[in-house]
């Protein structure tokens, strides 16, 4: 599972029949960590281990790594991705940068930050953050 997850920030914005490989890496070890059988459907197992799915996994990883460093609005760095008057707008979003590599951590980053709920990104405490966050993208998950 390690190997999953080492440098999986670096995955975001790949191809999906590439991050389905890997999903299919982490459903098989599932079964195998469960001792289920190969026909189980892995779904209910990735719950039950309380594992995020390789998509979910990397968007956590891009927001933990966001929420450690000094980009953050708290931290007064940021700027509003919109000049419009807008109730979303209320907070402080970053900015986007206009790139064609979107798969960038300048890019990819904030646009993970940006998609997360306001009681997610105003948990002062980085341990209650990353519960919060798991328990948002558990949420994604399911639907």
């Amino acid at each position: 599972m390690s190997r999953l997850d080492y440098c999986n920030s670096l995955l975001y914005g790949m191809p999906e029949y590439v991050l389905s490989k890997l999903q299919s890496v982490q459903n098989t070890l599932a079964r195998v960590v469960t001792r289920s059988d190969a026909r189980t459907s892995a779904a209910p197992l990735l719950v039950k281990l309380h594992w995020l799915p390789i998509r979910n996994r990397i968007s956590y990883k891009l927001a933990t790594l966001l929420s450690e460093s000094e980009l953050l609005p708290h931290h007064n760095t940021c700027q509003r991705s919109t000049g419009y008057s807008l109730r979303s707008t209320d907070r402080p979003l970053l900015t986007v940068p206009r790139s064609t590599a979107g798969r960038r951590f300048s890019c990819a980053g904030p646009l993970v930050w940006n998609s997360l709920p306001d009681s997610v990104v105003y948990c002062d405490i980085f341990h209650g953050f990353k519960r919060k966050l798991k328990t948002h993208l558990t949420g994604l998950a399911a639907n």
